[in-house]
């Protein structure tokens, strides 16, 4: 038994795994080998599989009411669709994992199985449409458990593949449209080898974490554009989150909050000043004045502001003693919304809200400078507060003023990179790789990569 899946349901996945290479990809489509995938060495099988071998298996020698796991084995379907499947197997839930180990388990089980093929290029695809592609596409939505084992081959668009290439596009952050366009025929093509690395990686950054989390904690996980609040194992509040662009990447970290401000003014970076903001000035001399953008010189309290001018648009900023620079003072333009959440951290960075709203209808939401923008910051606030500070909060909201409320005690924050997980129903999500911090194709490869490491041994 590995990661509770037995020797007898992996061999039995094989053989289903044969019958799907015989239908699909042995055709005139995809020439072929016939029974070119090879079966697993010995060493893997026990009992039923390795009598198995004694004597040749052809496709027309397997009963597929044999092959299935019963119904007390693992929930997720052997990738193949196999008429006359048992009543057990179709009633066992599809696509679900324990753990990442499991997961792994499997996906390694899939590259050692070498049934794995890309899709060619292809028209956009979609419920009702016609075409020999559709059987592959079902064929692989069958294998990344996706799809019922009891599906049938067709070259027919149905709404049974409709449904299972909405989940598949769902579980890695692509558009749920039912449509096989570019993006999600560039993720089913990824090679089993990629996932097995990704994943192992993913295992790795997880158990780690596992091993430092405490019981209360702010997760925003990069790649998945998202916040979670955490207690006791369980996820008490959810949102969308805005993260750095590629070339603004937001940090992985681990800090705790310790204050919230409510109204905050924004003393604009240099590094934003000079790349967004400068420049646009220059263009357009009411950009300052339009976005509520002031000039202040220095830092000394009460602030030097300086009125805006032609000829200030010549001279330096952010240089010399008392420098000029920009400041948004609370209001409904401020690029920090009504809140900011504050996390000692060497990369300045913070989560707050936004005024534009409008770009949390994005699936992928790679769009700030650095810091993460919250889709609802108030109910952020609301749960790390107790309730004595939440009535301080209403009146702070009431009025413009800047109000700085201090938690009780401090709240772990971690900014994670986790590309791979398993969500609380037990499915498999996967993320792009948007800051490229996981093995490469090439990398992904290498035996090394494959191999099992000593921590992911159970």
């Amino acid at each position: 038994m590995v990661s509770g899946v037995s020797v007898d349901t992996r061999f039995g996945r094989l053989l289903a795994l044969h019958l799907l290479t015989i239908a699909v990809w042995a055709s005139p489509l995809l020439p072929l080998p016939l029974l070119s995938v090879p079966l697993l060495p010995v060493p893997f099988l026990s009992g039923r599989g390795a009598s198995a071998l004694a004597g040749p298996a052809t496709a027309a020698a397997v009963d597929p009411a044999a092959v299935a796991p019963a119904a007390s084995s693992r929930s997720t379907p052997p990738p193949a669709a196999a008429p006359g499947a048992t009543a057990a197997r179709r009633r066992a839930p599809a696509g679900t994992y324990a753990d990442l180990g499991e997961a792994l388990d499997y996906y390694r089980f899939l590259v050692d199985a070498d049934v794995w093929r890309p899709l060619a290029p292809g028209p956009l695809l979609r419920f009702g449409s016609t075409h020999p592609q559709v059987r592959e596409l079902q064929a692989l939505l069958v294998l990344f458990d996706d799809l019922s084992i009891d599906h049938q081959g067709s070259d027919h668009f149905d709404r049974s593949l409709d449904r299972a290439l909405r989940r598949y596009q769902a579980r890695h952050g692509l558009v749920a449209d039912g449509v096989l366009g570019p993006a999600t025929r560039a993720a089913l093509n990824t090679p089993p080898q990629q996932r097995v690395a990704q994943l192992r990686l993913n295992h790795q950054r997880q158990t780690q974490f596992r091993a430092q989390a405490e019981r209360r904690y702010v997760q925003v996980n990069i790649p998945e554009y998202r916040l979670r609040v955490v207690e006791d194992g369980a996820a008490v509040l959810e949102m969308k989150a805005i993260v750095g662009q590629s070339e603004r990447p937001t940090p992985l970290l681990r800090s705790q909050i310790e204050s919230l401000l409510v109204n905050p003014s924004w003393n604009v970076p240099r590094s934003i000043a000079e790349a967004d903001i400068l420049p646009r000035w220059h263009q357009q001399p009411d950009y300052l004045q339009r976005h509520g953008y002031r000039i202040v010189s220095g830092w000394s309290r009460p602030r030097k502001l300086v009125e805006e001018q032609p000829e200030l648009r010549s001279l330096p900023f952010y240089q010399g003693g008392d420098y000029l620079r920009l400041w948004q003072p609370p209001g409904e333009d401020n690029a920090l919304g009504r809140f900011k959440f504050d996390f000692p951290n060497p990369y300045s960075v913070y989560l707050h809200d936004t005024p534009q709203r409008g770009l949390f209808r994005f699936d992928r939401r790679a769009f700030s400078s650095g810091c993460v923008r919250l889709e609802r910051p108030e109910l952020l606030a609301r749960q790390l507060l107790d309730d004595p500070q939440r009535q301080t909060l209403e009146a702070a909201l009431a009025g413009t003023r800047t109000r700085r409320l201090r938690l009780r005690e401090p709240v772990p924050v971690y900014l994670t990179y986790w590309t791979a997980w398993i969500d609380g129903d037990g499915v498999l999500q996967q993320r792009a790789d948007i800051y490229r911090q996981d093995p490469s194709p090439a990398d992904a490869l290498s035996t090394a990569a494959l191999a099992p490491a000593a921590a992911e041994l159970h």
